[in-house]
Formats: C-alpha cells, structure tokens, sequence
C-alpha cells in the first residue's frame, strides 16, 4: 500500500510543525529542563519517520497525535478555568497569564482538531497495483 495525500499543504505543514516540535523537544532534554519529554519526543519522531517512509500506519500515527493534542488542549483550558473561578471566588484579581493559558489551550485543542479532520479528508491509502490515475486519461 501507498500512503497519498491528497493535499501537499497539510502534509508539508505536518511535516514543518513535527519537525520544530522534535528539534525543541530535543533541545529541552539535551538541556536538562524536562525529561518528561521523552514520550513527546518518541512521538513526534515516530509520526516523522512514518510520514516521510511513507508507512501505511501514517494515518492512524497522526491521529492518535492529534488526539494527544486534543487531550492535552482539553486539559489545559479546563485546568485554567478552574484556577480562573478560584481568583473570582476569593476576589483575587485574575492573572492575565490565566486568560493566556485558556486561550492557549483552545489553540492546541483547535490545531489537534484540524490535525484529526485533514488526516481524515487529506490522507489516503492506495493499493500498489498496477492502475491509471485519473489524470493520466487522456481524452
């Protein structure tokens, strides 16, 4: 089989926003700041390898990573929220790094979603067979 995607944007997108997020992940553990990024790192490289291969698992790799965008926007934004509603409750002015969390949660959650929706519309799989596409008709 023969991953195809249909639109060279979204892939070179992916591609770009994989790549930059594996080379900070990487920076952040040569650095020592975070070695939690490990799973985010095997990640990021899994779905890289996998879309530049060409490996017929590509579509599932980048939705279970939209997915963990999902998840992780999600948990975010309701965090924050949460820590919004406290400040309100004790009257404690609202720290604008609060909003800026919110909105940064919403962002991650809506690029996981858009993620999931293009790997769904815009990555195909093809059987290797010996077939004319469409544009080679002539007529």
């Amino acid at each position: 089989m023969k991953v195809y995607y249909k639109n060279s944007f979204y892939k070179h997108s992916l591609l770009v926003l994989l790549g930059g997020l594996l080379i900070w992940s990487a920076y952040q553990i040569i650095s020592g700041i975070n070695l939690k990024l490990l799973l985010p790192f095997a990640l990021y490289g899994g779905v890289l390898y996998l879309m530049l291969t060409g490996h017929p698992w590509v579509k599932l790799a980048i939705k279970v990573w939209s997915g963990f965008l999902f998840l992780a926007g999600i948990n975010i934004a309701i965090w924050s929220l949460f820590m919004m509603v406290n400040q309100v409750k004790e009257i404690a002015h609202i720290h604008s790094m609060l909003i800026e969390a919110i909105v940064f949660g919403f962002l991650i959650l809506f690029i996981g979603l858009l993620i999931f929706i293009g790997a769904n519309r815009y990555v195909s799989l093809k059987e290797d067979k010996l077939e004319i596409d469409d544009h080679m008709i002539l007529d």
